[in-house]
């Protein structure tokens, strides 16, 4: 009983780790020293591939 409580409480961190990280702001650095802060994560341009 104690095991499979341990490995739910494990696996309930790690979804709400994993939810957290990809909910946050990124900060982007550019060349010329401008910061750009996106909502979430960036997405790459298909023609370019640039962020």
């Amino acid at each position: 009983m104690q095991n499979k409580l341990l490995i739910a409480s494990v696996l309930a961190a790690t979804a709400m780790f994993t939810v957290a990280g990809c909910s946050s702001n990124q900060a982007v650095k550019t060349t010329d020293g401008k910061t750009i802060v996106t909502d979430g994560k960036p997405q790459v341009d298909d023609d370019t591939g640039l962020v």
